[in-house]
C-alpha cells in the first residue's frame, strides 16, 4: 500500500469516526446536565460538536496543503491546483481555528450569586443575579426582537438573553450543554426579581 493510499483511507476512516462522535455527542446533548467547576460552580459550555468539528477542518486544512504541495512538486505546475489548494487550506484553517478556539476558551460559570462569562478571547465579565434588569426568551418559532442597548435599532435575539443593571448582555442558547438548567435558574432568579419589585 502506498503512502498515497494509506492517507485515502486515514482521511476516509476520520471522517466517518467523526460523523459517529457527533451523533454521539448529539444524542447525550440532548437533557445534558451541566457539568460543575472545582468550586462546585455550574458550567455552560459549547457541545463537543464543535471541536469535532475542528478537528474535521484541521484534517482538510492539511489535504489543502497536501494539494499546495503536490501541485508544486509536479512536473508541470498548475495555478489552478495551488490556488485551490491554497484556498482550502486556509478556510478551512482559519475556520477550524476559530471554531477550537471557541470550543476551548468559552464558558459561562454559574452559582446562587453571580454568573462569569468568559469570551473566545478569554475575557472575563461577571454579573450578580441580583442586578439581573431584563431576560427575554425565545419560545418556539416565534421570533422576540428586543433593544440591544437603548437608542440602538432592534435585532433578533438569541433563545436567552439576559440584560444587566449595568449594561452587559448576555445570550445563550440551546446547542451549549446545560442549557436547560442554566435556564430554569435564570427564570427562578428572575421571578425572585420580579416578586422583589412588585
Amino acid at each position: 500500500m502506498s503512502w498515497e493510499t494509506a492517507l485515502v483511507v486515514f482521511v476516509f476512516g476520520a471522517h466517518i469516526v467523526l460523523a459517529v462522535l457527533v451523533l454521539v455527542s448529539l444524542l447525550r446533548k440532548i437533557g445534558a446536565e451541566p457539568e460543575l467547576d472545582t468550586n462546585g460552580r455550574k458550567i455552560l459550555r459549547p457541545s463537543r460538536v464543535l471541536l469535532w468539528t475542528g478537528i474535521l477542518l484541521a484534517i482538510w486544512s492539511g489535504l489543502g496543503l497536501y494539494m499546495t504541495v503536490k501541485a508544486l512538486a509536479s512536473e508541470r505546475v498548475v495555478a489552478s491546483g495551488v490556488l485551490v489548494g491554497l484556498m482550502v487550506m486556509l478556510t478551512a484553517g482559519l475556520m477550524g481555528i476559530w471554531i477550537l478556539t471557541r470550543y476551548f476558551s468559552f464558558r459561562i460559570t454559574w452559582d446562587e450569586d453571580t454568573l462569569e462569562v468568559t469570551d473566545w478571547r478569554r475575557n472575563h465579565r461577571q454579573y450578580r443575579w441580583s442586578d439581573l434588569k431584563e431576560l427575554a426568551e425565545r419560545r418556539g418559532t416565534e421570533n422576540i426582537y428586543g433593544l440591544v442597548e437603548p437608542g440602538q435599532t432592534e435585532v433578533r435575539i438569541f433563545d436567552l438573553e439576559l440584560r444587566f443593571e449595568n449594561g452587559g448582555l448576555v445570550r445563550t442558547a440551546p446547542n451549549l450543554v446545560g442549557y436547560y438548567a442554566f435556564l430554569s435558574d435564570a427564570g427562578r432568579h428572575w421571578k425572585t426579581i420580579q416578586r422583589r419589585s412588585s
